[in-house]
């Protein structure tokens, strides 16, 4: 089963919010909070991936876009545009009404 997202060009696949949050652990669990079941586990200015899934239409284009921004750029981020739709998929699984 696939589902396309939003902003994306390309299929998603339908266990992506599984894949995302194993690459949020690998890539992004060093200064933000990922875990709804953690949500202090942060560097103190860094948004939570909570916060994110929130505020989603602030978030979105610039989780999609990661790599262009500080202080992900001085940091030699590098990640596949694929990834950060399964990323994403994994933020979106955390909104709450």
């Amino acid at each position: 089963m696939l589902f396309v997202a939003v902003l994306g060009a390309w299929p998603v696949p339908a266990d992506a919010a599984a894949e995302g949050r194993a690459l949020a652990q690998k890539l992004c669990a060093r200064c933000h909070a990922i875990d709804p079941d953690a949500p202090w586990n942060s560097i103190g200015s860094t948004p939570s991936f909570m916060l994110m899934a929130k505020k989603l239409e602030r978030y979105e284009q610039r989780i999609l876009t990661v790599t262009s921004r500080r202080p992900h750029i001085a940091q030699r981020f590098s990640v596949s545009e694929d990834d950060l739709e399964r990323i994403l998929a994994y933020i979106r699984t955390l909104k709450r009404d």
